[in-house]
């Protein structure tokens, strides 16, 4: 598979995921640290649904390319 393709997949998986999930997702954040001890914490974050429709079609689009071959070398 081509390089293109495989970055626009990538790209759809992730606008798909996060549109699924209303845009959200969560990272652990530490709280506290004390030598090797630590604490952490969900940290809750969220996109607006256009950026996970633009990154779905995006990659859509990146996939189409890619898949196709971007048009080098050809003539029309």
């Amino acid at each position: 598979m081509k390089p293109l393709a495989i970055l626009g997949l990538l790209l759809a998986l992730a606008g798909g995921y996060l549109l699924a999930n209303g845009g959200n997702f969560a990272i652990r954040k530490d709280v506290v640290k004390i030598g090797d001890v630590k604490i952490t914490a969900p940290e809750e974050h969220s996109l607006p649904t256009w950026a996970s429709a633009a990154l779905l079609l995006g990659g859509l689009g990146l996939m189409g390319v890619g898949l196709r071959g971007g048009g080098r070398g050809r003539m029309i």
